[in-house]
């Protein structure tokens, strides 16, 4: 159960970085980081 945690953790944190990227308006496409 531990694992799943660390999982949404993560999915969570990465969900931020991008809004926080796509926020600043970055020229490069983030579609193909799609998982």
């Amino acid at each position: 159960m531990a694992a799943y945690g660390v999982a949404l953790g993560v999915t969570i944190t990465l969900a931020i970085v991008l809004l926080a990227l796509r926020g600043k308006g970055h020229p490069e496409p983030l579609e193909n980081m799609d998982v």
